[in-house]
């Protein structure tokens, strides 16, 4: 099995749902994609997401080792040309939400209502971590990952969710209509038990 390119600071990853997650299965229910979570890379073996309870640190061996043996697929992004400066200010701004509350609330919400309302006190969901470290640690005109030009090319069935979208509240499906570019996908073949 060939291995993947490396990761580098500051890229987000979007990932297949996990399955026997009730947070997965509802996201795909009313986005309708297997796009599930997201999480952020902060260094050459450790990731930052927001996953219940809390945001936490991971070792990104790990995770993509977990992928691998479920067979869940995954999208590499990155915002275009981006400066190790940036690239260090993005993996900052993500280090300060470490231990914030998963947000439960927002998820319900959009369950229900199909939009994201303003973040709780605390708390944050995997995609608003990816779109906040981006827009707080680069500031509005670079960090933006929904700008007017991003905006106005995104799909129809988006639409509903402008509002949304140009304050970063976005889901992991979202992200792939974002400013960030696809580096590459990995579609991931199930590693049969015992090997």
């Amino acid at each position: 099995m060939p291995q993947p390119t490396p990761f580098l600071p500051a890229q987000a990853v979007v990932t297949e749902g996990d399955w026997t997650s009730w947070v997965s299965r509802a996201i795909r229910r009313v986005t309708g994609s297997k796009w599930t979570h997201t999480f952020l890379v902060t260094g050459p073996d450790e990731l930052i997401e927001a996953w219940f309870p809390r945001v936490r640190t991971r070792t990104l061996s790990e995770r993509t080792a977990e992928l691998a043996r479920d067979g869940r697929d995954y999208v590499v992004l990155e915002l275009p040309e981006t400066t190790d400066a940036e690239r260090h200010a993005v993996v900052n701004k993500a280090k300060e939400y470490v231990g914030r509350f998963y947000d439960v609330g927002q998820v319900l919400l959009y369950y229900t209502l199909r939009r994201f309302w303003k973040d709780g006190e605390g708390t944050l969901i995997c995609s608003r971590l990816v779109t906040a470290a981006h827009f707080s640690g680069l500031g509005s005109e670079r960090g933006n990952l929904f700008p007017p030009e991003v905006l106005a090319a995104v799909p129809p069935r988006l639409e509903h969710r402008m509002d949304n979208l140009k304050a970063g509240y976005a889901t992991p499906d979202d992200l792939l209509y974002s400013r960030l570019v696809r580096i590459r996908t990995e579609v991931v073949e199930t590693v049969p038990l015992g090997v």
